[in-house]
């Protein structure tokens, strides 16, 4: 019985739009969701173009139906002629997030674009501005036998009655089945070689800056807030040739009065033999971390990365209240990204002293 209405609520909330964050997608390996995180992350690669999807499947112990995400992306970077180190990224994003009973689900559609320039002729540190903007749709059922709302809870018998009406017709008989809405994002990203062992990539985006009108009641108005990301990702070494590589990273993001705070560190073993000016063309990795989602999870994550391919899985465990109603059962989430060079690209690529992260 407390499953079904903490269930009850979670819908009336996600229905209202009265949570900001559970409007928008997130992934809990973010870095391999480049153009979900940032839109200056489009096109900045070590090859010329990159093929990217990720799938997470979550609280399975909710309800019937569990809360699943895919999200696959596209981008390339293009260097103009002349254009020395300082290139143009280009990028596709398609994502569907399916959200438990009722038939709720996001679809999204967008397209980035973005601007890399060097600071430096050794190419050392580098600076990106990006821009995306798409059509989002968000659709529904129209079979409400499996919803319960506030009002059919019987206080008398302490039980939810469905013969009570729910009084919940503008977002029922009244609201609308789908719709369609644009949002648009700007970011920017650094990424740069402090010395020899110390490596960096930072970046800041703010999504949704349109605030479109998300709700499902025709007659009123929720209006999507923005939605703030900052974050630090850097990697350690002892020098070029260390076969241990340390990675920490810190995710900050903000939506309305929701806030996630994601802190990370992880190891990557370099296995596969390397040279200075191809290793991201030819390293053979393996990278274990451990990514804690304050106040909400703990998500160990394995990456192995071999020439062109990346494969990632992830698993988190819930650790706040949620557990009592998804029966502890958290979320686990893969990874595919598939890296490949275009001659125009290659010569640009190796005159660059950094791997970007």
């Amino acid at each position: 019985m407390k499953k079904r209405f903490l269930y009850g609520v979670a819908i009336l909330a996600l229905l209202s739009s009265s949570l900001g964050i559970a409007q928008d997608f997130h992934f809990t390996q973010f870095n391999n969701t480049p153009m979900v995180l940032n839109p200056a992350e489009t096109g900045v690669l070590n090859r010329d173009i990159r093929l990217t999807t990720n799938y997470r499947d979550q609280w399975r112990g909710i309800g019937k139906a569990p809360f699943s995400t895919i999200g696959s992306s596209l981008d390339l970077c293009i260097y103009p002629k002349g254009s020395g180190l300082n290139f143009f990224g280009v990028g596709l994003l398609a994502a569907r997030h399916s959200q438990g009973l009722w038939g709720l689900s996001t679809t999204s559609i967008l397209v980035s674009a973005s601007y890399t320039k060097a600071f430096d002729p050794s190419g050392n540190h580098f600076v990106s501005f990006g821009f995306q903007g798409g059509i989002n749709q968000k659709a529904r059922t129209d079979i409400l036998s499996d919803l319960t709302w506030d009002n059919q809870w019987s206080s008398d018998r302490n039980v939810f009655d469905p013969r009570i009406a729910s009084q919940e017709d503008i977002f029922t008989t009244q609201g609308r089945r789908n719709f369609n809405y644009t949002t648009f994002s700007i970011g920017a990203l650094y990424n740069g070689q402090i010395n020899p062992d110390i490596q960096l990539k930072s970046g800041v985006a703010l999504q949704n800056i349109n605030k479109p009108n998300t709700s499902f009641a025709a007659s009123e108005v929720a209006d999507l807030p923005m939605r703030f990301n900052a974050y630090v990702i850097g990697e350690l070494s002892s020098g070029f040739d260390a076969k241990i590589r340390f990675v920490p990273s810190f995710l900050y993001s903000k939506m309305g009065p929701q806030q996630l705070i994601n802190i990370g560190f992880g190891s990557r073993f370099i296995l596969g033999l390397n040279s200075k000016y191809t290793e991201y063309n030819k390293e053979t990795s393996l990278y274990t971390g451990l990514l804690f989602r304050y106040g909400d999870a703990l998500a160990p994550v394995v990456r192995y990365e071999i020439n062109k391919l990346a494969f990632g899985v992830s698993y988190d465990f819930t650790l706040s209240s949620l557990s009592n109603a998804n029966r502890s059962n958290g979320g686990f989430e893969v990874s595919i990204a598939f890296n490949s060079n275009m001659e125009a690209g290659k010569a640009k690529n190796k005159a660059r002293r950094i791997r970007f992260l």
